[in-house]
């Protein structure tokens, strides 16, 4: 398990909304693989997740390979669209 702490703030960090700019964090995130969000440059994101099933040991070759498919379609479409980079979001199921 990953320990949190709780952050408490008393004041915004871009206290102005004429000072807020699409895509520019005070604070960008490195995400790995050169993907760097808050840096400037904006990201699709894709948020997906598995059709009604059941996720059990029996089903798991079926759930890998939903999202296989999903992924791998949202990336050829992503590349052919010449996007820079993606934010593909899904849902960590138990199985």
């Amino acid at each position: 398990m990953i320990a949190q702490t709780a952050l408490n703030y008393s004041a915004l960090t871009i206290p102005l909304p004429e000072d807020l700019i699409y895509g520019v964090s005070p604070h960008p995130l490195a995400c790995g693989l050169g993907l760097n969000i808050g840096a400037g440059q904006v990201f699709p994101e894709v948020n997906f997740t598995l059709p009604a099933m059941n996720i059990d040991e029996a089903t798991w070759p079926e759930v890998v390979a939903h999202y296989d498919e999903m992924a791998s379609q949202i990336l050829r479409r992503a590349v052919s669209l010449g996007v820079p980079g993606i934010v593909l979001e899904f849902e960590l199921l138990r199985r």
